[in-house]
């Protein structure tokens, strides 16, 4: 079972800010230092304490403040929790959190954004001789092939015109390169008709996915 959790971006009152920044691993904190605007650090803020939060409520465990490192392509991971990973996404109005005891990435854009232009950048040949003629379509190639990049660990390293995706009912098969033995599988969520998220990971799997509202959340755990 894969946990995936989308929420909506917001800008924590600076009292709510100071307590989540007191709370945040080494790893969002020098996360949080580098963004530029102060919508960008509540962000990683929320990330961060969700993330606290979701992995003890589906896996009953706490981490300490040093557990999340990053590997070679700097994907953030648990340095001793091998069986657990996480993975993060955002778009402009969203964030989205997965969690999974395999190998997991996630991506989440809003349809809107997406330009038709770009096609060509991403899409393999043969995807572009097909028909990919909407919005949607387009947005659902591109969030595959970055959520396969995600789980896999390499990021925007590889070429994505190189990562070949098919279609298996309503759910893709992506590979790339030396990996294509290697069958890794994505499944979308559609909120709205407005944001689409990817989630992929190395088997077949089951997804369950929920709205979080950051309000909400944060209201039982600070007085």
């Amino acid at each position: 079972m894969i946990h995936l959790y989308l929420y909506k971006k917001v800008n924590f009152s600076s009292d709510v800010y100071k307590y989540l920044l007191s709370y945040v691993s080494n790893y969002s904190q020098k996360s949080i230092l580098q963004k530029s605007t102060y919508k960008e650090k509540c962000t990683s803020l929320a990330d961060d304490f969700l993330l606290r939060e979701l992995v003890y409520k589906n896996y009953g465990f706490r981490y300490s403040r040093k557990e999340i490192i990053t590997n070679n392509f700097g994907k953030p991971v648990f340095r001793n929790k091998k069986k657990y990973y996480f993975n993060f996404s955002h778009s402009d109005k969203h964030g989205a959190i997965v969690l999974g005891e395999n190998p997991v990435g996630v991506d989440v854009e809003e349809i809107e954004n997406i330009n038709m232009k770009t096609k060509i950048v991403f899409l393999s040949d043969q995807e572009l001789s097909s028909k990919h003629g909407t919005k949607l379509s387009l947005c659902k190639l591109w969030t595959a092939k970055e959520s396969y990049c995600k789980a896999t660990g390499y990021g925007l390293n590889i070429p994505l015109k190189e990562i070949d995706v098919t279609k298996i009912g309503s759910d893709f098969r992506v590979s790339y390169g030396e990996e294509k033995s290697q069958d890794w599988f994505v499944k979308h969520i559609v909120f709205s008709g407005k944001t689409v998220i990817a989630v992929c990971s190395n088997n077949q799997f089951l997804l369950k996915h929920n709205k979080v509202s950051l309000t909400e959340f944060l209201s039982g755990i600070i007085k």
